[in-house]
């Protein structure tokens, strides 16, 4: 939800972008108006808060300005039929909410469907969500295991897992060439825009390619080559929410902490298929 504070805050830098930029020589499209303009504020404040939001929306109202074919094919997207900046005003405040929310739930989709994709990614998933539990049974199962099997899952959980660098070649591989990730729709590629644009603050797309974008009008491995390695880590940060805040840093290098979940997960796994553990004691 936003507050009414916020409202009040993107009202104020809309009506200021437009009043500083209205009058120059690009400014002919009289459809955007401080209104609609504060409809996407009201979306980036929603999604990101507050930070970087006068330059967002100049940066927004810019691209519109000059390049008045893609507004139009924009409006066709989200199907507004209005004429005027009033009755766009109107339909965008909603249609616009149901645009990213559809990207949104396209996105979660796919998010599950990555988790349930293989079984070590399930098991991944499955220990991030109940850490404190499964932490005590994996603890005394392997308490009591024969030396020579607790050399074996050493040496399965290391075989998997590699290490920092070869984690971070595993991650950016598995965003090129997931099939799950590379048949995406227009809306789920939009979302991903406007969530990477809005978080991000080194992105610096030029005007056409961030309004390609809003309208999904660019392929995953367009995206990919697009993003600074910050963008990559906000992505991992998306896909995968087990790996903890903070453990992928700007510069993409991978702390040991985000390696903990996987590796703790890797050994339940290599315990469940040899039989240690069972589906109810993870509680499945």
């Amino acid at each position: 939800m936003i507050t009414r504070e916020q409202k009040l805050v993107v009202k104020y830098y809309s009506y200021s972008v437009v009043n500083q930029e209205s009058h120059k020589r690009y400014a002919n499209n009289n459809e955007i108006d401080a209104r609609v303009l504060s409809v996407f504020g009201d979306q980036i404040v929603k999604t990101a808060g507050i930070k970087g939001l006068f330059k967002k929306l100049k940066d927004l109202y810019k691209a519109f300005q000059k390049a008045p074919k893609l507004w139009t094919k924009f409006k066709q997207q989200l199907g507004i039929k209005g004429k005027n900046a009033l009755t766009i005003y109107k339909e965008l405040s909603e249609k616009l909410n149901e645009y990213l929310d559809e990207g949104k739930r396209l996105i979660d989709a796919k998010i599950k469907k990555i988790k349930d994709s293989s079984e070590i990614i399930s098991f991944i998933f499955l220990y991030a969500s109940k850490a404190p539990t499964l932490s005590s049974l994996l603890k005394k199962v392997i308490d009591v295991l024969p030396k020579i099997e607790s050399e074996k899952l050493k040496a399965f959980k290391d075989k998997m897992l590699g290490g920092i660098k070869n984690l971070k070649q595993w991650i950016i591989a598995f965003f090129r060439k997931h099939p799950i990730l590379r048949v995406l729709s227009i809306p789920a590629k939009a979302y991903l825009y406007w969530l990477i644009w809005t978080h991000v603050a080194e992105i610096s797309w030029k005007i056409t390619d961030l309004l390609k974008g809003f309208l999904g009008m660019i392929t995953w491995e367009e995206l990919l080559e697009s993003l600074p390695e910050s963008g990559l880590g906000f992505l991992v940060n998306v896909f995968f929410p087990f790996i903890p805040n903070g453990a992928i840093l700007s510069s993409l290098k991978i702390g040991w902490n985000a390696l903990i979940i996987p590796a703790m997960a890797i050994q339940l796994y290599y315990l469940y298929k040899n039989n240690y553990i069972s589906k109810s004691d993870l509680g499945l």
